[in-house]
């Protein structure tokens, strides 16, 4: 099963993402966060549980799913990069939204009727949702809500991660954006900020290794029970 994983800096790791790519777990980081190799990233912890073999890693640091404009998640490039030597993913993982709440992407909502806009995260999530099937149909695609965190050590139990932006957008309201965009479409939620886990993140939105494991565990908990099939298989019966 190939696997590829959509996302921003939090799914970056040095070397496994394209060429030319902006990436923060990099040299500089990857000691200070204790995140050494590619196994203490959530997304490779959550690819080896699967018993599935990483195609692309798609993420860039810093982008947005809004505006249309490289790196967007809504760009041209990004959505064409999820496939590599004429394969395409089985498996689609999606990590995004975080920048757009923290740069105070407007929501919107999603109309049925009229143009989307993609400089609104609630039409531009649905229209990279749609993008993704319509040249991706064989994959399966599984969307995030927003885990929050908390400051790690003896602070662990305050949470890092505001709950309000700096122009008063609630970040619960990104999350119905992302719950509505995948009920609009064939893709699968795997609702993360519903289950009242956090990961440890020393600057709030990072997570150190510690943070890492903890969010692959939730991804692992949430892709439980999807009923999705590989080869005519459960694709998560393997799950542990």
């Amino acid at each position: 099963m190939l696997v590829s994983v959509f996302g921003d800096s939090i799914s970056t790791f040095e070397g496994y993402n394209p060429p030319g790519y902006a990436v923060y777990y990099d040299a500089s980081d990857i000691l200070s966060l204790d995140v050494r190799k590619s196994a203490d990233c959530w997304w490779m912890q959550t690819i080896m549980a699967l018993g599935g073999e990483l195609l692309v890693n798609d993420s860039y640091s810093g982008s947005t799913v809004s505006s249309g404009i490289f790196p967007a998640a809504t760009n041209e490039q990004r959505l064409s990069n999820l496939g590599k030597d004429g394969q395409s993913p089985d498996l689609i993982l999606i990590y995004l939204g975080v920048n757009d709440f923290m740069f105070c992407v407007p929501i919107g909502r999603q109309t049925s009727d009229g143009p989307r806009v993609a400089h609104y995260f609630a039409d531009a999530y649905l229209m990279m949702l749609e993008e993704l099937e319509s040249r991706y149909p064989q994959a399966a695609i599984c969307c995030a809500t927003i885990m929050r965190s908390n400051w790690p050590g003896r602070f662990r139990h305050i949470q890092a991660m505001p709950e309000h932006n700096e122009t008063g957008l609630e970040l619960a309201h990104y999350d119905e954006a992302i719950r509505a965009a995948v009920a609009r479409t064939n893709a699968k939620l795997v609702d993360l900020a519903s289950f009242g886990k956090r990961y440890d993140a020393p600057d709030g939105a990072h997570p150190n290794a510690r943070g890492h494991a903890q969010l692959a565990r939730q991804w692992i908990h949430g892709l439980r029970g999807l009923g999705l099939k590989y080869e005519g298989r459960s694709l998560f019966s393997s799950l542990h």
